[in-house]
Parts: C-alpha cells; structure tokens; sequence
C-alpha cells in the first residue's frame, strides 16, 4: 500500500462512509507521520504489515530496505497510537549474517515491544531463491561474499518452475541453532510477560552468543525525538497548505463553558468565546473532515485560506483533532 496511493483510497472510503475497513502490506517509512496514520485509522484502516526484516540501520543499508530505523520507529509509533494494528516480518541468516548482527537485531525487536510498537511478528530463516534481486547480483559479478551451492546456467534457470527455485549457500548451517531461542523470545514478548521483556536477550540460548551493541534505551531515545518533531507539525498549517488540513474530532459538543470532543480515545476542550467557537458554528470545522463531500469541502478550505484568524485558531487544534497532510 504505497503512501501516495493510500491516502486517496482512505479518503475515498471515507467519502462513501467508511464501508471498508481493511488492512495490507507496507513499508515503514518516514512517510507515515502521526497525522497521517491518524487520518488514515479514522478512514478505516485497522492494520498493517511490513518487512522490519533486520532491526539494525547497518543490516537495512545492507538489504537496500529503502528505509532507515529510525522512520521505522517513528512510523510504528504513529500507527500504534492512532490505534492501528502493527505486525513486522523479521528475518534471520542472512549470508553476511553474524551472530553479533542477529543478536542486535533481537535486541532492538525486543525495545520494540517493550515500548508497545508492535502487536505480533515472526522470524523468518533468510532463504536464497533463483529470481531473488541478491541472486541476479551474485550472477553479475556483485554479493562476492554469497557463494551459492546450486549455482545453475542462464538456460536452466529459465526453465526452472517456482518450486525448485529454492538454493542453498555456504555458510546458512550455522545460523539453524538461532531458530528456537529466537522464537521462544518473540512469543514471550508477544505476550506481554514484563519479566522476560527486561530480560537480556542473551539469556535465551544456551550456547554462547555476544551481549547486543544495541543501546538498552535506544528506541525510547527515538521515541522522544519523535515527540518532538510532531510538536513542530503545526508550522506546516499555513494559507498554502489548507487543502492538507483535515478535521477528526467529530462535533464538538458545548458543554457550559466550553466544547468538548474525542479525540485518539481523549477528551479535548476549547474554551466557549474563543476563535475556535466560530468555526464550530459555522460549520467550517465540520467540513474540513474526510467525508465531507468535495464542493463543500473546497469551499471552507478556502474560507480557512482567506483567513488569518482561522488558521491561526487551527493550528492551536494540531494533535487535537486537527491533522496536516504532507
């Protein structure tokens, strides 16, 4: 599910009702800000998958992931508290893989969950196929540290069908004993046990593996820094940008001396008399949402744009209900 492509089917589905709620596969990246994936939840997407693969910003330049771990934890940050469901492919053995590079991957799989980004995962034993990109490169004289058993001419490969495509390298016996101690970690985390989550990962096997270069608080550390950056996103609420704007709390109801609403399972507040009370009674707020129709929708971004006053009372909505789209 590209981003580009995601956000014009969400809105569509929001525009006819929300009749689906659907999920598929993705891939983390810095794309999936907070304000899009709580667009994308309130527009009904319940879930998503994605190839997190090596937990390891060296392992990921390595496989050409296309992402770095850092959007991964910011992506999976923004999902989870939106209320998405997260799952995350992992993969071990590798041909370049080491029992340091699986160990830190483990650990960081491990902060994931301690910090709740991930609702479930699987490893996955690295397998080396005939019409896999590493293959293509080991032929054309590139991967010169993969040596596959089977190596197979041109014309054999072509008539090879899909279930002999399977071929075994030098090297992947060493990496079966990390199997059942990694799986053993993962289902406890999944779990929930706090104990075995604190746990440090290299108490898992029972043969000797290195302590994780991992950082214990690296991803709370990127976790902070994701905080931070979110709180800049209102810079991004200006004139030009309205059309990016869109409103998810519902209708605010006047509660004595201020409006109320929900928000992200919260309850907001804005005072009665304020800027904000005016775009609540002039309907402008409501229109701004996703399942406003688009004439209508089009008329109060434009009002909005014309207007200092207004864009200056949403942006004090950002994170509230109020979300920017890049």
């Amino acid at each position: 599910m590209p981003p580009a492509v995601l956000k014009k089917f969400a809105l569509k589905n929001a525009r006819e009702k929300n009749p689906l709620y659907f999920w598929g596969n993705i891939r983390f990246e810095k794309t999936f800000t907070k304000d899009l994936a709580a667009f994308l939840s309130y527009c009904g997407l319940g879930g998503v998958s994605a190839g997190l693969e090596v937990a390891t910003g060296s392992g990921l330049k390595y496989i050409n992931k296309g992402t770095d771990i850092n959007s991964i934890i910011n992506a999976c940050a923004a999902f989870k508290e939106a209320g998405i469901l997260v799952h995350a492919y992992m993969i071990y053995g590798f041909w370049y893989d080491t029992a340091q590079s699986i160990i830190d991957s483990m650990e960081t799989l491990r902060q994931f969950f301690a910090c709740g980004l991930l609702d479930s995962s699987f490893w996955h034993k690295f397998v080396l196929t005939r019409n896999s990109t590493v293959y293509s490169e080991w032929k054309n004289g590139r991967q010169n540290d993969l040596v596959p058993l089977e190596p197979e001419s041109e014309g054999s490969v072509k008539n090879s069908i899909f279930a002999n495509n399977n071929l075994h390298f030098k090297g992947e016996e060493s990496f079966e004993k990390f199997g059942r101690p990694l799986e053993a970690a993962l289902d406890a985390w999944m779990q929930g046990d706090q104990n075995l989550l604190s746990q440090k990962v290299q108490k898992w096997f029972d043969f000797k593996v290195p302590e994780p270069t991992v950082a214990r608080d690296f991803v709370e550390k990127q976790l902070a820094l994701y905080e931070h950056e979110n709180e800049k996103r209102a810079a991004l609420i200006k004139a030009e940008n309205a059309e990016n704007l869109f409103w998810l709390g519902g209708t605010p109801v006047r509660c004595k001396n201020e409006f109320r609403w929900i928000y992200l399972m919260q309850e907001e507040a804005f005072p009665a008399g304020s800027a904000l009370e005016r775009l609540v009674k002039s309907g402008i707020l409501a229109s701004l949402s996703p399942q406003t129709p688009k004439d209508e929708r089009k008329k109060a971004v434009e009002s909005v744009r014309k207007d200092e006053a207004s864009l200056k009372a949403l942006k004090s909505l950002h994170g509230r209900g109020l979300v920017v789209l890049d």
